[in-house]
């Protein structure tokens, strides 16, 4: 028996590959994927922590991020050099500062959709959501508005690359090649910018003048600028694409938590978090083991083979999390692993931590009667959310009755 990577929602999803893998034992060997496979939450965590025997180099990530990327570096002082560079202006308090700005954004995007509902059409939000958070990069690094398009067109071509290989051979790698050259060209053009505007006098006010300053301290080179600006790049986007419509999903497909949080927004929060849980957007995460006689969950590895997490399958583990397929939004705290682990925890957390609050609390007022219409998850839930996410407009008496009564007297 192998893992199935082509479940459809209708099959189960994931979750019934989580619980025939958890049934084999603690680690699994996948011949499709050639390399094990990890499911356990204290397995999954050590492996996505202890960058002393696992390491992101040499695979598939390394070869999209750039080897110099703070997702692929291993080594500490240097990581925690290129981490600092950008902890003040992703830190929750410095985004709460620029939360009126993203909720403009997030409204003047909502505005057409909820006019097309309210006329009767159905809209599809994973365009919406695109647009969303390829705004907020762009105006926190910097970026040109007007490419826009250019940066959700690349985004899209390198986000679908860095879980599995490709062949050296494949058309695939080569459209992934030309991309990615494509954008660290442009890339190179901005830095360039920022570098010329900093010598003349400029402070730094964006994500992209911060990394032009810190070239030449701390051993922060021109090569090491770039890699993380490709990896700031391509993390903006997807991830939290698909955390935006898992959430949007989760929540309707759960009235019960929906109308609490329509009572109280201050829920939004943590309801998120435990979407993230249950459903996991990175569910396969590639690493190689560093050295022979590393041992993980009771079986000697050796250097160089293949290790695949299954961060959403460690996000159910009933050894960790009580009734773990149970969504539940006043769940007892517990770290998720939904933004990795350790030293290589997503830097980026708290730009989509703001970016999915503050776009379903606008989408919960702005239309407030929604349904889902259609939702399509694609062909793999390597990375998993909707693809395509269809809204219309709820007019039966029933949900009007439940809105005004999770509204609560006026």
């Amino acid at each position: 028996m192998d893992i199935d990577l082509t479940l459809q929602p209708g099959d189960g999803r994931p979750v019934t590959e989580f619980e025939r893998l958890r049934s084999m034992g603690p680690i699994f060997r996948s011949d499709s994927l050639g390399g094990w496979l990890v499911f356990s939450y204290e397995d999954v965590r050590a492996v996505l922590s202890a960058t002393s025997r696992f390491t992101s180099e040499g695979t598939p990530i390394s070869h999209a991020f750039g080897r110099e990327a703070m997702l692929v570096v291993d080594d500490t002082t240097r990581h925690h050099h290129m981490r600092a560079v950008w902890a003040k202006q992703v830190a929750a308090r410095a985004l709460d500062e620029r939360a009126a700005q993203i909720e403009r954004i997030v409204r003047r995007l909502l505005e057409p959709v909820a006019a097309a509902v309210r006329d009767g059409k159905s809209v599809d939000l994973v365009p919406v959501f695109q647009s969303f958070t390829g705004e907020v990069i762009t105006w926190l690094m910097g970026l040109p508005a007007e490419r826009i398009g250019d940066l959700l067109r690349w985004n899209r071509a390198l986000s679908d690359t860095p879980v599995l290989d490709m062949a050296p051979d494949s058309p695939a790698l080569a459209r992934h090649l030309a991309t990615r050259k494509e954008v660290l060209t442009f890339l190179h053009a901005a830095l360039t910018d920022r570098t010329e505007r900093l010598s003349a006098g400029e402070p730094p006010v964006d994500l992209v003048a911060s990394v032009a300053a810190a070239v030449g301290s701390n051993g922060i080179t021109p090569a090491i600028a770039l890699d993380n600006l490709l990896n700031l790049f391509i993390g903006a986007v997807d991830t939290t694409v698909k955390w935006l419509g898992n959430i949007v999903t989760v929540l309707h497909r759960h009235p019960q938590a929906l109308a609490e949080i329509r009572r109280d927004p201050g829920l939004l929060p943590k309801a998120a978090e435990e979407v993230m849980r249950f459903e996991t957007a990175a569910q396969l995460l590639m690493r190689l083991v560093k050295s022979d006689g590393t041992v993980l969950a009771g079986r000697e590895l050796e250097a160089g083979e293949r290790i695949y997490v299954l961060p959403g399958a460690a996000n159910r583990d009933p050894a960790v999390f009580d009734e773990p397929d149970r969504f539940d939004i006043h769940r007892r705290p517990v770290p998720h692993l939904g933004f990795g682990s350790g030293l290589h925890h997503c830097l980026g957390a708290n730009i989509a931590r703001k970016e999915v609050t503050t776009f379903v609390r606008a989408l919960l007022e702005m239309i407030p009667d929604a349904r889902l219409v259609e939702v399509d998850y694609g062909v793999s839930w390597a990375l998993w959310g909707p693809v395509r996410l269809l809204i219309g407009e709820d007019r039966s008496l029933s949900s009007v009755a439940s809105r005004q009564a999770a509204a609560g007297p006026r």
